[in-house]
């Protein structure tokens, strides 16, 4: 399951390539330039594969075009060829035939992010080069998003998650599975899939809304202690909280269970031929249906108490637990041949 973002707001580019940007800032609008005026032949757009062969002081025979533009852009190639992947596979990652900047290409957004903050460059350098040490390869932007808008969960049996600064989890009744929200972070960090015990491998995104803040923010390594393992243990701090909800769901289910009973045997009872038997058997059912009442009473006046007492807890939330319960009864309850 690949968790990196779909947004169109988002751009994205590899952590290397934007690393080479920042450090050739000055030189990169012309060669920039350059790169569009080669594309745009058609030709050379062909032959482009040959550039990395010729950097490498292999022998090829023709080419002149392409030779040339090795030699005006030898001191931005060459660093290419030696901080990214390939010139081969930044051009195609960026460019299309026709000397333009790809769709999906974010070369042109982070450029203009890195000159508006080029007095910046040295504190972005140092970022990314944290980023890359962690292990990421790719970074998505998204200047809009402070990731406060939605509710995160993690269960308890995968180690798929997202990490961010200042998260704190959500009370909630079910005890293998942790909701949590972030009241405000500079990124977030986006783990897929089950953590391989062995290998260690898995597949890591980040999103960030700025590149200015500190390195020191994000974790010292990706792993299921440093953030699968920091997330479950922000429910230590709601297990008042947790305890209450889950209190109040099993008491409002008991209640109902107890309703359902009722109901049923008020049916059974309205069967009765016996005139006699059926009206003694009303009068201690309506008797229950009084205590009933009183009990369910007695579970609201439960509920309006720990919501009054507890900012985190409200009516709308106990009310999505109960919800929540009640589905994971049904699916227990089906057969599976």
């Amino acid at each position: 399951m690949k968790l990196c973002p779909s947004d169109e707001r988002v751009s994205q580019m590899e952590i290397y390539d934007l690393l080479f940007i920042c450090s050739n800032l000055d030189s990169f609008s012309e060669f920039n330039n350059n790169v569009i005026e080669f594309m745009s032949n058609k030709k050379n757009a062909k032959n482009r594969f040959y550039l990395l062969d010729i950097a490498n002081k292999k022998h090829i025979i023709g080419l002149r075009k392409v030779k040339k533009f090795y030699q005006q852009n030898k001191r931005v190639i060459d660093e290419i060829n030696r901080t990214c992947y390939t010139i081969n596979n930044f051009i195609g990652s960026n460019y299309d035939y026709n000397g333009n900047c790809k769709m999906n290409s974010s070369l042109e957004t982070f450029y203009k992010y890195l000159v508006k903050h080029k007095d910046e460059k040295k504190q972005i350098i140092t970022l990314l080069k944290k980023l890359r040490d962690l292990g990421f390869k790719d970074i998505y932007f998204n200047e809009d998003d402070e990731f406060t808008d939605s509710i995160y969960s993690i269960s308890c049996n995968s180690y798929g998650c997202s990490y961010m600064e200042n998260m704190e989890a959500l009370p909630n009744y079910s005890s293998d599975c942790v909701y949590y929200k972030t009241t405000g972070s500079n990124y977030k960090i986006d783990i897929g899939g089950l953590f391989i015990r062995l290998t260690h491998h898995y597949d890591i995104y980040i999103t960030v809304n700025n590149l200015l803040f500190d390195p020191s923010l994000l974790p010292n390594s990706i792993t299921k202690e440093t953030t699968y393992n920091k997330i479950l243990s922000l429910r230590d701090n709601q297990k008042d909280s947790c305890r209450a909800i889950q209190n109040s769901v099993d008491l409002s289910l008991s209640v109902d269970d107890l309703y359902d009973i009722f109901n049923s045997t008020t049916k059974v009872v309205d069967g009765f031929e016996s005139v006699k038997d059926k009206k003694q058997l009303k009068k201690k059912l309506s008797k229950i249906k009084e205590y009933l009442d009183d009990i369910k009473e007695i579970s609201e006046q439960y509920d309006n108490s720990i919501c009054k007492n507890t900012s985190k807890i409200t009516k709308e939330q106990l009310k999505l637990e109960k919800t929540r319960c009640l589905n994971r009864r049904q699916w227990s309850s089906i057969d599976i041949d």
